[in-house]
């Protein structure tokens, strides 16, 4: 049996207006059409911001999240990662839309082809900062606030977050693009070491890396980031014949 498998994050739609918006749209459309889809992964990051299922999102982006639904209605299997800009997702993603979410990573058997998916988030350890900011936003009061605030106020707050967390990402994550292809392939090897796969598919760290390296066995895996729309709209697709990179238009 086959099966066609696309990967895409860190998006970072802000509107439904936006030409990435736009492109995302007609790649939903596109993959409905194909009758040889099997699975849709959302790595995180899809929305510049998005908590929890407040009317806000569902207008601002609903030509996406109908897009989304077409996907889902079509019997494709689609999997939502949170990122650091996308958060307690399973009130809307899970429950009304049918959409498994994980919060971190997860192994998955397609056929003969064992994948590992995460966001990415977790790849610098030394990321302290970070680390210690995820841990609050998922703890239960976090996710209480994020489920019942007031729509405007969670709204500006959004605004305010996603501006932040994106000038974190501009002054820490793209001041070095081979340490932090470093990182993403001592990860590879790090978590290859405590549960071998076939592919390791992330996101987060907004850097397009490809990395094959050997086992123990002999055997090959390999290791891709998927970078970020905020340079081009890139998918990844898994088949049983192989896996490669395309960019969208």
């Amino acid at each position: 049996m086959s099966f066609r498998a696309y990967f895409v994050s860190d998006l970072h739609l802000k509107s439904d207006k936006e030409q990435s918006a736009q492109i995302f749209v007609r790649f939903l459309n596109r993959i409905c059409e194909d009758s040889q889809t099997t699975h849709l992964f959302l790595v995180g990051d899809i929305f510049d911001f998005w908590v929890s299922d407040h009317t806000y999102f569902i207008e601002k982006f609903s030509s996406v999240v109908s897009g989304i639904d077409r996907v889902v209605q079509k019997g494709i299997e689609v999997h939502y990662f949170e990122g650091n800009h996308d958060l307690h997702l399973e009130r809307y993603w899970q429950r009304k839309m049918g959409i498994k979410v994980h919060q971190g990573p997860e192994y998955f058997q397609i056929e003969n082809t064992i994948i590992r998916v995460e966001h990415g988030d977790l790849i610098d350890p030394d990321d302290k900062g970070y680390l210690f900011l995820k841990s609050v936003l998922q703890t239960k009061a976090m996710k209480y606030f994020s489920d019942h605030a007031n729509e405007k106020l969670i709204s500006l707050i959004g605004e305010k977050a996603s501006q932040a967390s994106r000038k974190y990402t501009t002054e820490t994550k793209t001041i070095s693009e081979d340490r932090m292809r470093k990182k993403h392939r001592d990860h590879a090897n790090k978590v290859y070491k405590k549960k071998p796969y076939d592919l390791l598919v992330s996101g987060h760290i907004h850097l397009k890396d490809d990395y094959v390296f050997q086992t123990s066995n002999e055997n090959e895996s390999r290791a891709v980031n998927l970078g970020t729309w905020l340079k081009e709209p890139l998918m990844f697709l898994c088949t049983e014949k192989g896996a490669e990179f395309q960019i969208l238009v």
